[in-house]
């Protein structure tokens, strides 16, 4: 019996119920869940099942089918509609006096405007006067002020757009001092660049860097950036219970 699915981070996670035989567990080597349209597929032993790899703004849903050593069985009744890669367009607005809004320009608003055509942004924080994003896709950006190297590439020229950050797709979130930045990956490894003044990028030193640098080489689950300071939690840390 198919169950809920759900979406997050651009996949989605199907849940169902085994089926039974005169009332115990049938015998079952696996599930392959399909979706409609596109016939996109995951496949597990257990509930639940992730399926990627969807186009944006697309809506489906699901079936699921057991599979044993006489082959598979009928798709099961499809589940809820989900969008699971909604465009998650950026907006900006106020004071702008070096790009920080990624509008192209350096125009103040008092209302929102969009942040160009990109879409898929999953995480963002800004600074004094510079903006850091990640989007679903794993891939970094920034734009704003770059007098201390603050946007990560490797320079100190501004950019009143967003500009990636080399081209990895492992960024998963992000945090901005006053002129710094920190990002955690995906494999939770801590990273920072920017201004130092103060050692905020936590190298044991005040060397600015305007690439990003890893923090030592213990994993971390969430991190904030203040003034000239930053703060994190290690992995598995909860906010009640740090030591």
């Amino acid at each position: 019996t198919i169950g809920t699915a759900t979406v997050g981070g651009g996949n989605a996670s199907i849940t169902f119920t085994a089926p039974t035989y005169l009332g115990v567990p049938a015998i079952i080597t696996g599930y392959i869940v399909t979706s409609s349209p596109g016939g996109l597929t995951g496949t597990g032993t257990t509930s639940p099942i992730t399926v990627s790899g969807f186009t944006l703004d697309q809506a489906y849903t699901f079936t699921v089918q057991a599979i044993n050593a006489s082959g598979a069985s009928a798709p099961s009744a499809a589940s809820n509609s989900v969008v699971p890669n909604p465009s998650l367009y950026l907006y900006s607005w106020g004071t702008n006096p070096f790009g920080q809004l990624g509008l192209g320009n350096t125009t103040t608003y008092s209302s929102p405007k969009q942040v160009g055509s990109l879409a898929g942004w999953s995480s963002i924080a800004a600074g004094n006067s510079h903006t850091v994003a990640t989007k679903i896709d794993g891939t970094l950006w920034t734009w704003g002020i770059n007098s201390q190297g603050e946007l990560g590439l490797n320079n100190s020229t501004y950019y009143s757009s967003p500009k990636q950050v080399g081209a990895l797709t492992t960024w998963l979130q992000v945090a901005a001092g006053y002129n710094h930045c920190l990002a955690i990956k995906t494999d939770n490894t801590l990273w920072a660049w920017g201004a130092n003044n103060a050692g905020q990028l936590g190298q044991g030193d005040i060397t600015v860097r305007s690439s990003p640098v890893q923090i030592g080489s213990s994993l971390w689950s969430y991190v904030a950036g203040g003034d000239n300071f930053t703060v994190a939690g290690p992995l598995g840390c909860i906010l009640s219970n740090c030591e």
